[in-house]
């Protein structure tokens, strides 16, 4: 890796999947083999409000009400979607022209 270096991640969460295959991160368009980590159940299916809290490059530290930066770099472009995007799709997103 070097300075200046563009990475393209994704992380899709499909909860149909078997619990081990419910997260899959893309780097660059491809998915790696290795497992992250299993959720159980669903990130929500509701458009109230939650009480969940999603970050980006950073990390809540558990029974702290601290927050640990993570990220050593630039975020440009986040989008969440309502549904799991399949293989194709992410790939489709790093090929795409900006």
């Amino acid at each position: 890796m070097s300075l200046g270096q563009w990475f393209h991640f994704v992380l899709v969460f499909d909860g149909s999947q078997p619990e081990l295959q419910r997260i899959q991160l893309f780097v660059n368009g491809t998915s790696g083999s290795a497992s992250l980590y299993a959720h159980v159940g669903t990130l929500g299916t509701s458009t109230s409000p939650s009480q969940e809290t999603v970050s980006i490059g950073a990390t809540h530290l558990p029974n702290s009400l601290i927050w640990a930066d993570l990220l050593n770099g630039e975020i440009d472009d986040v989008r969440i979607y309502n549904r799991a995007l399949s293989a194709a799709e992410v790939l489709n997103l790093y090929l795409a022209p900006n």
